[in-house]
């Protein structure tokens, strides 16, 4: 077993390397355009004064929020979802819903298949 200077552990079998370090996924797409669409939204209807901007306001943070919980994972990925620190149990693949501020995705596992070449005489 490797220690590097970050604190990450890592432990090498031969070709595969297994690392415990988190992977971090990107914005979704269904978030982002739930918070373009809550916020052109949002600004129109005030500006047009179809609604108080302070109901805009509203508005914008309740699809803010939606936006945030919000999560996918790919079909060969499953998540880790943590409520307030305590293993709440495996999402996925495909959409989830988490609540923003109380669970979060600790972590995301790749479940494929990984075949690994090797010859009889180095395995004995």
């Amino acid at each position: 077993m490797n220690t590097s200077n970050k604190g990450q552990k890592s432990l090498d079998v031969g070709k595969v390397s297994v690392s415990d370090h988190k992977v971090s996924k990107s914005i979704n797409p269904i978030s982002l355009t739930i918070i373009i669409l809550a916020l052109v939204s949002g600004i129109g209807l005030a500006y047009l004064n179809i609604i108080h901007w302070s109901v805009a306001v509203i508005i914008i943070i309740g699809l803010l929020v939606l936006a945030a919980s919000i999560r996918i994972a790919d079909q060969w990925d499953k998540a880790v979802v943590l409520r307030m620190g305590k293993f709440l149990g495996l999402k996925g693949p495909g959409l989830f819903l988490i609540i923003p501020i109380i669970d979060q995705v600790d972590n995301y596992i790749d479940q494929r298949v990984r075949v690994t070449d090797f010859s009889a005489e180095k395995t004995l």
